[in-house]
């Protein structure tokens, strides 16, 4: 059978397109240690900036140039009815996680409110805890939030090139060598 350039550009072509839609590593915009504290009064075990207690090592996050406050992460150890996050505002947290020790709640799962509590504003999301089971005070937790993996857009100068070598194989398809090469 005669060599055609075709049969060589096209599985380049084709490679050049797969590796170009390769997903993304998942974005992690923040990640840090909780210290679990206990609300007055027992019931929530936690973080919570508002009424004091447990502790962050480090409470903010930028997200494409706006910053966030984590203001409250907690669990209602009472009957174990909800976990809950709260930051400074919202974001869009479509296809977004949070990490918490081996816990993956899902904030496309969650249900979210802006409102106002005890005077202290904020974006609160709430899950249902599902197999979680709680802490204990004075346990450290990591905890992270994580984005959504992407597919990238092909770059420009990829995409210039899978276009000259499509219409290389469009103009010399079926061409051998040796009728390329005269």
């Amino acid at each position: 059978m005669p060599y055609s350039r075709s049969r060589t550009v096209l599985p380049f072509a084709f490679f050049l397109v797969l590796l170009s839609a390769v997903p993304s590593a998942a974005q992690t915009a923040w990640s840090t240690t909780m210290t679990v504290g206990v609300a007055p009064g027992g019931g929530i075990r936690g973080y919570s900036e508002h009424f004091d207690y447990g502790a962050l090592a480090d409470d903010n996050f930028t997200l494409n140039g706006v910053s966030y406050t984590v203001t409250n992460l907690y669990y209602d150890d009472l009957d174990g009815s909800y976990f809950g996050l709260s930051l400074s505002s919202s974001f869009a947290h479509d296809g977004w996680t949070l990490h918490v020790g081996d816990h993956v709640f899902h904030f496309d799962d969650a249900t979210s409110k802006n409102f106002e509590f005890d005077n202290f504003p904020g974006y609160f999301f709430f899950w249902d805890p599902g197999a979680f089971d709680g802490w204990t005070v004075g346990e450290e937790v990591s905890v992270s939030l994580v984005g959504p993996r992407s597919v990238p857009a092909l770059p420009l100068p990829a995409l210039g090139l899978l276009l000259v070598l499509l219409i290389a194989v469009r103009k010399y398809a079926g061409k051998t060598v040796h009728q390329l090469t005269k």
